[in-house]
């Protein structure tokens, strides 16, 4: 893969937002998760469309096995004073999730949020549209390797507004090159990568007892194989 347009920080990528956001967000992109229902069971290599919403629930039962590794892994701000679209998971790792709120707190005004946590099967979903070059995708990172799926990283609307306000609570802008896009940090982070995958590898050896795979916590082939053939309803 060509990384030249992304952005490296230690061992991931911070991939240019704006387009991935758009997409996420359109009501026209995500008809095609609205209308999955009639269509039967659907892999993640065969999903339609663009919009990262088509595989929500398959992200769903992600989420749930990644807090039942390891409780409260990833923590809900969907209580907030906040406003998100379909593709949105309001997840973030406890640290975050308490600064955003002090930020939205001081600020007291409704935050726009367009992305947040990425779970693999987004990020595969996403970087399968790349590889093939389709949705006007410019760039997305190997899945393991955005920073979306840290729980440390939102997008926003409005972000020079917020800059002082987050930027208070241990939040970083990352700058013009990517204008919705925060990092988180502050103290009290962790790797939270492996739990992610290793959650996926749990979830298909319960459910394809005849199709093991290495619960390892590693991003490898045959993890990347089986995502790839992982219904998006969810097992």
């Amino acid at each position: 893969m060509n990384h030249e347009s992304l952005s490296r920080t230690a061992n991931t990528y911070i991939e240019p937002c704006a387009r991935i956001n758009q997409i996420d967000n359109d009501p026209v992109q995500r008809r095609a998760f609205e209308e999955l229902g009639a269509r039967g069971i659907v892999t993640l290599q065969d999903a339609p469309g663009c919009s990262t919403a088509v595989v929500r629930k398959l992200d769903k039962q992600l989420i749930e096995e990644m807090n039942k590794i390891e409780p409260n892994c990833l923590i809900s701000f969907a209580d907030f004073n906040v406003d998100m679209g379909e593709a949105v998971h309001p997840f973030l790792q406890i640290t975050a999730q308490e600064a955003l709120a002090r930020a939205i707190s001081s600020r007291g005004e409704k935050l726009i949020v367009n992305s947040a946590y990425r779970t693999i099967a987004q990020q595969l979903f996403l970087y399968n549209r790349y590889q093939a070059g389709e949705c006007e995708i410019t760039a997305a990172a190997p899945p393991g390797k955005s920073n979306h799926q840290s729980g440390l990283a939102i997008d926003i609307a409005d972000p020079e507004g917020w800059i002082p306000y987050l930027e208070a609570n241990g939040w970083r802008w990352l700058g013009e090159w990517d204008r919705p896009h925060f990092d988180y940090i502050g103290d009290g982070t962790r790797d939270i990568g492996g739990t992610a995958v290793l959650a996926f590898q749990r979830l298909w050896n319960r459910y394809n007892p005849n199709e093991q795979i290495d619960e390892d916590s590693v991003f490898g082939l045959a993890t990347e194989e089986k995502l790839n053939k992982s219904p998006v309803e969810g097992f």
